[in-house]
């Protein structure tokens, strides 16, 4: 992510239970960033999607997140 501008990290965010968290939170007004292993993102509609952000990150893998959130 380049942007600094605040936002939600939800991990496994492409399916599931991280997806429908995502969605909750887009839904209520902010920004999320979506981290998966693919950088999909969780199937909305466009209003919806404008708040989500894909991030390709394999949590499980040391300093994956530091690389995709650019700290």
């Amino acid at each position: 992510m380049t942007s600094r501008s605040p936002c939600i990290v939800v991990t496994g965010a492409s399916r599931g239970i991280g997806a429908h968290a995502a969605l909750a939170l887009a839904a209520d007004g902010h920004t999320v960033a979506c981290l998966s292993r693919s950088g999909g993102l969780p199937t909305a509609d466009a209003a919806m999607t404008a708040r989500l952000v894909g991030v390709a990150c394999d949590v499980t893998r040391p300093g994956a997140m530091k690389i995709a959130l650019g700290d």
